[in-house]
């Protein structure tokens, strides 16, 4: 570096002497930008992760169990009412918590876009959004089996208000006649 300085002129000497100062400068303030971006990043994931949390104990609070009213006038195949109730089950607990999910998603996203230049290849990373995306294709899947099932009940079944809320499946399955009651199964 002293051989640059003794070779160029004092005004080129004290340019270049700037443009490295300007590039030391740049690199502390990228590397402070990139500790500020982590730190908000990882604040907006605690804070996506406590509300899905929140949310989750809001929807386990409203789950209902629908009662044997709700299956009197229903003429459908009990193999089609198994498949709706795997499928309006998901549905509806993935609804309750979708708005907290997509932003929990998002935080994620943003999170590991953050991280992934400051981890080493040897390092591996958690796969956060594990869980909210397997409900998701879960749904997804029993919604495909459900609109297997023959227009003339789904129909029917759509008629029932309760599928749209989160339910406790078990003891909504007994009141539908799709299991039987045990008495260790049901508080």
């Amino acid at each position: 570096m002293v051989a640059i300085f003794k070779k160029h002129s004092r005004k080129i000497q004290l340019n270049l002497l700037f443009s490295l100062l300007l590039s030391a400068i740049t690199l502390t303030a990228r590397a402070d930008t990139k500790a500020e971006e982590l730190e908000v990043a990882t604040r907006h994931l605690a804070e996506a992760t406590i509300e899905l949390d929140t949310q989750s104990k809001v929807c386990n609070s409203i789950i209902q169990v629908i009662p044997k009213s709700a299956f009197k006038n229903l003429n459908v195949p009990k193999e089609h009412l198994k498949i709706a109730f795997l499928y309006f089950h998901m549905k509806a607990s993935n609804d309750c918590l979708k708005s907290a999910a997509g932003q929990y998603l998002i935080a994620v996203a943003l999170y590991n876009h953050i991280i992934k230049n400051r981890i080493s290849a040897t390092e591996k990373t958690i796969d956060m959004n594990a869980l909210v995306m397997m409900n998701i294709l879960i749904e997804a899947e029993h919604e495909a089996k459900y609109l297997a099932v023959p227009a003339s009940s789904r129909l029917q079944i759509e008629k029932i208000e309760e599928f749209s809320r989160p339910f406790d499946p078990f003891r909504s399955a007994v009141n539908a006649g799709l299991i039987e009651p045990k008495d260790s199964d049901i508080p």
